[in-house]
């Protein structure tokens, strides 16, 4: 087994488990740009394909390569449900509710293990079950997520 450096450039892209009308077939591009750090540890910033399904903003990942494995967080600044619009505007139009404010994304956990021969990396992707609390009509209310999960794979370079 070689050295990985995952320092760099990054062209990817995610899988739902579940497809539908909500969750494209072909897939989530994105563009990670990664700076190894001490001990296998590195971060970085992630950009979806808004147009192709993506979350617009700009997301920050933080990880650990342990020989040809990889784990990592992906935190995206605003929490958007299926179908492009954020939580704030969901519970506005579902709850009759304004937050006032947008909704952090529950951290995104990627795990994974990267082919030499390939040149890449594959693995799976996870949201656990999450909980947006929010006031409205006077009391605190919850929407409930339940755990989303799906595929991914990485390239080094720009598509």
């Amino acid at each position: 087994m070689g050295v990985w450096n995952v320092e760099g450039e990054w062209s990817g892209r995610y899988y739902y488990d579940l497809v539908n009308d909500l969750y494209p077939p072909e897939g989530v591009p994105f563009q990670m740009s990664l700076t190894e750090g001490w001990f296998g540890r590195f971060r970085g910033k992630v950009q979806d394909d808004a147009a192709r399904g993506g979350i617009p903003e700009k997301g920050r990942i933080r990880g650990r390569i342990r020989g040809d494995r990889i784990s990592f967080l992906k935190r995206m600044p605003i929490y958007h449900v299926a179908g492009g619009a954020t939580m704030a505007e969901h519970i506005l139009e579902h709850y009759r509710v304004d937050v006032r404010r947008d909704l952090r994304h529950p951290p995104i956990r990627y795990v994974g293990q990267y082919d030499f021969v390939e040149d890449r990396a594959t693995g799976r992707w996870s949201i656990s079950p999450y909980k947006s609390l929010f006031w409205g009509h006077g009391r605190l209310l919850c929407i409930r997520s339940e755990t989303t999960t799906g595929t991914w794979e990485i390239r080094r370079g720009t598509r």
